[in-house]
């Protein structure tokens, strides 16, 4: 007798303290077989998500305005002859007549093509400077990788600076200044360059002003 009443208090026991227990708890069958805890903590917190594993890069447009590669090059009217003639002179004809020839105000002794020349090269530059701080303020960046653009982008900027001490000194007829400052940036881009992969944005942009900054010693040779 002392038995089942002592059964029948457990199963009085058990029954109230079923109906004590939270009924998210009561309820909840677990997580599913192969489930994560942050499948879990999803379910039950829909407007909590877990953040992205990467920031994506910011995206770089080529700007038409600085696009001198030779598939740009000028079309319609035949180039001046005596443009052409000095473009001949150059490594890079092509990209020298894609340079020069949208931007020549009707002048073509040699003097007013370099002139035209390298205010193309320090525009450019100033794009390069653009592309490399855009690229370098991705938050996603490993700080070495961050560090690396950041000295690209010194590097072009000290080439638009320099293309200008170039114009300044051709005013003057001062070529070897001219040539000198020129050089500076085949080496200051050349230094960029040597950092970076060629898959990146910025290489096409070091390549294509190097050959820029060529054209431009070369067609500075052929002042007399």
């Amino acid at each position: 007798m002392a038995l089942n009443n002592n059964l029948k208090l457990f199963y009085i026991l058990l029954f109230f303290s079923s109906l004590l227990l939270p009924s998210h708890l009561a309820q909840s069958p677990g997580p599913a077989p192969g489930a994560s805890l942050f499948d879990e903590i999803d379910a039950q917190n829909p407007s909590i998500s877990l953040p992205p594993s990467s920031l994506e890069a910011p995206s770089i447009a080529p700007s038409n305005e600085y696009d001198l590669s030779p598939s740009n090059a000028p079309s319609g009217d035949d180039p001046d002859p005596a443009l052409e003639k000095i473009c001949e002179s150059t490594d890079y004809p092509v990209l020298c007549l894609s340079t020069v020839a949208p931007y020549l105000d009707g002048e073509t002794d040699i003097q007013s093509i370099l002139d035209v020349a390298i205010q193309a090269g320090a525009e450019f530059s100033k794009y390069g400077q653009e592309t490399a701080q855009k690229l370098a303020g991705n938050p996603a960046n490993p700080p070495q990788h961050s560090s690396v653009l950041s000295d690209c982008r010194d590097g072009f900027e000290t080439a638009a600076e320099n293309y200008g001490k170039a114009a300044d000194a051709l005013v003057e007829q001062d070529r070897g200044t001219v040539n000198s400052m020129l050089s500076a940036v085949i080496t200051y881009i050349g230094d960029c360059q040597d950092t970076i992969s060629t898959d990146s944005p910025l290489y096409s942009l070091t390549e294509k002003l190097t050959k820029m900054t060529s054209n431009c010693l070369a067609i500075s040779s052929i002042i007399n």
